[in-house]
C-alpha cells in the first residue's frame, strides 16, 4: 500500500489490467541551490575536499575519483567533479549541488537521503546560516511496454492529429502541477523515445522550496509517481519495493 497524503494506493497499480513497463535506462538528476552562495568556502580548497570526500566515504570514493577545473570562468562553475561509483557524478559549485545518477540499483537509490543529508549537514556545518532556496529532483526512463504498442498507448494519451502531417507514430504530452501544501511544482512529460526504437520516454520532474527532508521526500516522490502511472494505466514493478 502507498501512501501520499490522504491517498492510499493499493498494490493493485501492478494488477494484470495494467501495462507493465520495462525499464532499459534510467537517470536521477537533482540540483540543490543554495540561498547565499557559499562563500564561506571561497579559496577553502581543502576544506571543501575534505567534507566531500568524508561524505562519500561509503561509496568507495578516493582522489582519483575527484577531478578539479583548473580554471573558472565564472564564479557559477562548478569547482569539483566527483565520479561516484559507476552510477554518476556529484558537481560542487559555490551556489548549488549537482548530483546525475543513471542506471543505478534499488540498494543505491534506498541510500541517496542518508548521501544527500551527509551532505546538507557539512555544508550547515561549514557556512554560518546555511540555507537551501530549492531542490530541483528530475527522474526519467525510457522504456518498453511489456504489453500493447507505443503508438497505441500515446494515442490514449494525447489523441491529437494533423491532417497534412503525415502518419503518426505517436507525440507527447507534459502535464503541469502544483502542491502548494507540499511547496511542490511538478511536470510530467510522456512521449516517444528518441534514444531506443518503438520506446517510450516518461520523466518527473518535483521542484521543492525551502528546507526538505530526503528521506520522506523521496518516499512522496515515489509515490506521487507512482499515483500518476496508475491513472494512466501503467505499472512500474520499481515502485512497489520498499
Amino acid at each position: 500500500m502507498y501512501n501520499y497524503g490522504s491517498l492510499s494506493l493499493p498494490l493493485s497499480i501492478l494488477d494484470k489490467m495494467a501495462k507493465e513497463l520495462d525499464i532499459r535506462w534510467e537517470t536521477l538528476n537533482y540540483t540543490a541551490r543554495f540561498a547565499r552562495p557559499a562563500f564561506a568556502l571561497w579559496g577553502q580548497g581543502g576544506k571543501i575536499m575534505e567534507g566531500l570526500y568524508d561524505a562519500l566515504s561509503n561509496y568507495g570514493v578516493n582522489l582519483a575519483n575527484i577531478q578539479f577545473t583548473p580554471t573558472l570562468p565564472n564564479a557559477t562553475t562548478p569547482l569539483l567533479t566527483i565520479g561516484v561509483t559507476n552510477t554518476g557524478t556529484l558537481k560542487f559549485a559555490y551556489d548549488r549541488l549537482e548530483y546525475s545518477f543513471s542506471n543505478f540499483t534499488t540498494d543505491f537509490f534506498q541510500s541517496l537521503p542518508g548521501l544527500f543529508s551527509r551532505l546538507s549537514q557539512w555544508l550547515r556545518d561549514a557556512v554560518p546560516k546555511f540555507q537551501f532556496a530549492s531542490h530541483e529532483f528530475q527522474y526519467f526512463t525510457h522504456c518498453y511496454l511489456k504489453t500493447g504498442q507505443t503508438e497505441e498507448f500515446l494515442a490514449s494519451v494525447n489523441a491529437r492529429t494533423f491532417r497534412n502531417a503525415g502518419l503518426s507514430i505517436g507525440h507527447g504530452s507534459v502535464f503541469h502541477h502544483t502542491l502548494p501544501e507540499k511547496k511542490w511544482e511538478t511536470q510530467l512529460i510522456i512521449d516517444r523515445s528518441t534514444s531506443l526504437p518503438n520506446a517510450l520516454f516518461l520523466s518527473l520532474n518535483i521542484a521543492a522550496h525551502g528546507d526538505i527532508n530526503y528521506e520522506d521526500f523521496l518516499r512522496d516522490a515515489r509515490a506521487y509517481f507512482a499515483s500518476m502511472l496508475q491513472e494512466l494505466d501503467l505499472a512500474l514493478t520499481e515502485l512497489s519495493e520498499s
